[in-house]
């Protein structure tokens, strides 16, 4: 029926015990980056090497008056290992790593802001 729209919900985001409130722009990348075509002498593209999969997942944030909700320099230089979950319609998973980077934007014109850079592996 052309009077039905659907409605796309938003996902949502947590480190250890609680949803991350000022995250926004929350990408995750899922790769087996060390996969390749195998070839031998005698037949092109003889087969596959599955690769080892790496998760890599950065959101940005923005910084109110009474500071930011997760100590994120600390993370960085402690190397604790956290877990961030992941929540999207018909899928939750987890990603346990640590926070590897860290880059804080201070603009005339905006508010305080920064990006946090998470790697690790992803559990289902």
């Amino acid at each position: 029926m052309s009077d039905q729209m659907p409605v796309y919900p938003r996902g949502a985001v947590a480190l250890d015990n609680g949803d991350l409130v000022q995250a926004k722009n929350v990408k995750i990348d899922q790769k087996r980056p060390s996969t390749k075509i195998i070839h031998t002498m005698r037949q092109t593209a003889s087969g596959i090497y599955i690769g080892h999969e790496e998760t890599n997942a950065s959101w940005e944030f923005v910084t109110p008056e009474g500071g930011n909700e997760r100590d994120y320099y600390k993370m960085l230089r402690t190397g604790k290992i956290k877990k961030l979950r992941i929540k999207i319609p018909g899928e939750t998973f987890a990603i346990v790593g640590v926070v590897h980077g860290r880059s804080l934007e201070l603009p005339d014109d905006d508010a305080v802001k920064g990006t946090i850079e998470f790697m690790g592996k992803t559990e289902v």
